[in-house]
């Protein structure tokens, strides 16, 4: 008999919808056994080294295998070519730009709202030593008749228009309840208007390289994003529906970018930790850019994620479709993740203390709970009297750290709770008050700065809209005013 090959395409896809818990036991079985099994030494040679790759075959010099890789597929960053970057002074837009000049660009095109700050002259001074021509350009990229305006003056005036990076965006979060017309419009209009906008006037131009810098809110959700995932939907279909038509289109699903861009700070680092998310550096993100040009994709998501941490902190229900498979096999924690949540113990183990030592013992669970809500390490010096959202508190938080005292504690807190005792020290006063019968200190509430939350009902429905299912049908049966 002949000597027989059969080479099989299996549609990875289809069999992971069909199938997801095959697929999910397949690939926890091949992370059980990571670097057990190290790859083959390779040494790999260009393409165009072919002949270099065979005769160092031939010599018996190697061990493992020879590998021959293709030329970089994305397309080229032109000398004599103009780049449009919305959002280009500030953020994730400059760090483009800065990317766009390293790699030859002949003209940058950066737009902004404000134009050119005292902020970003440095930067741009940085840019044109590098040896590309910088345009700054003030005006609203969703503005048609601005846009359009600019794009003349670029045809008119040099090298033609070959690529185009949309990052330009801004954010308004809030709960469901209240997101309104005006919200969903200031964000809608740098990312859907804008995006809209230079895909139809565009289309005359010779255009290679369309970035969408899309989130990965559209993708796996963000509580009190509901306007900002929606805006970035949109820019994800537009990158499908262009790549369609035959256009250029790259639409990108950031996580979170450390230094720049809107999740950049402490307190917002802090929450992003808390979902599960890690932050990367800007090196990281422009090399994520240049690996996924070369590979042509139409969408994809750059994210650094602790797939446990991440699907811990929600329910099953609120786990995107194509998770839950791999969401079964995790078990469900609090969004706490860091520090161990209090026992409904707590409240007898202070009540059994000495009365001298009852105050230092709330101090240690309120500490405990809300270092678990907001994020910060235990070992973190905090002033009592500091108020919790300058820690990071929202209003979402609030609701949750009520929750877990009145829980740890057996007592019924008002929805207000947070709003009338902002800080850890009034909070352990009140407490100590309230539960255990402890003498009220001297220190006067007023000392400490209320915070920015709506009180009353109006802040507990702004909260619980956005809970995940799990969190909600534990609020609903304590009751909508109360703690179980």
């Amino acid at each position: 008999m002949g000597r027989a090959i059969a080479y099989e395409i299996v549609d990875w896809g289809e069999t992971a919808e069909r199938e997801p818990q095959l697929v999910g036991k397949m690939l926890r079985e091949l992370v059980e056994i990571a670097g057990e099994l190290p790859p083959l030494p390779r040494r790999v040679f260009a393409v165009d080294e072919s002949s270099k790759a065979f005769r160092h075959m031939a010599q018996a010099r190697h061990a493992g295998k020879i590998v021959l890789r293709l030329a970089p597929s994305r397309p080229a960053i032109r000398p004599d070519g103009t780049y449009l970057v919305s959002g280009g002074l500030s953020g994730i837009g400059l760090e483009t730009a800065r990317w766009l000049a390293a790699n030859g660009a002949g003209r940058l095109v950066l737009c902004g709202r404000r134009g050119l700050t005292p902020e970003a002259e440095p930067a741009v001074a940085e840019l044109r030593a590098a040896g590309s021509e910088v345009c700054v350009e003030r005006l609203d990229v969703a503005d048609r008749a601005q846009l359009g305006a600019l794009l003349m003056r670029i045809r008119a005036s040099g090298p033609p228009l070959r690529g185009v990076f949309h990052s330009a965006g801004t954010l308004d979060n809030a709960a469901v309840a209240s997101q309104d017309k005006h919200r969903f419009d200031t964000v809608f209009r740098a990312k859907h208007d804008g995006a809209a906008a230079l895909d139809v006037l565009t289309r005359v131009d010779p255009i290679e390289i369309f970035v969408l810098y899309s989130s990965v809110a559209s993708v796996l959700g963000a509580a009190g994003q509901v306007n900002h995932a929606a805006a970035n939907g949109y820019m994800d279909m537009l990158a499908h529906q262009r790549r369609s038509h035959g256009l250029a289109a790259l639409s990108i699903n950031w996580g979170a970018w450390s230094d720049v861009g809107a999740a950049a700070g402490a307190s917002a680092m802090t929450h992003v930790a808390a979902q599960g998310f890690a932050a990367f550096t800007p090196a990281q993100g422009l090399a994520a850019l240049e690996r996924l040009l070369e590979e042509g994709d139409t969408q994809a998501m750059v994210a650094g994620v602790d797939w446990p941490a991440y699907l811990g902190t929600r329910s099953a229900a609120g786990v995107p479709p194509f998770l839950r498979a791999f969401a079964s096999s995790v078990p469900a924690r609090a969004a706490a993740i860091r520090v161990a949540a209090p026992t409904a113990d707590s409240r007898a183990e202070i009540e059994a203390a000495p009365v001298g030592r009852r105050p230092a013992l709330i101090t240690a669970l309120v500490t405990r709970v809300a270092a678990g809500v907001v994020g910060f390490t235990m070992d973190r010096q905090i002033d009592p009297r500091t108020p919790l959202v300058d820690l990071g508190l929202d209003s979402l938080m609030a609701v949750d750290l009520r929750n877990q005292l009145g829980r740890a504690l057996g007592h019924r807190f008002p929805s207000t709770l947070l709003f009338d005792y902002p800080a850890i020290g009034s909070l352990v006063e009140m407490i100590g008050a309230e539960v255990f019968g402890l003498a009220s200190s001297d220190q006067p509430k007023a000392s400490v700065p209320q915070p920015s939350l709506p009180g009353g009902s109006e802040a507990l429905l702004e909260a619980i809209e956005g809970l995940d299912d799990e969190s909600l049908d534990r609020l609903l049966a304590a009751g909508l005013g109360t703690n179980a």
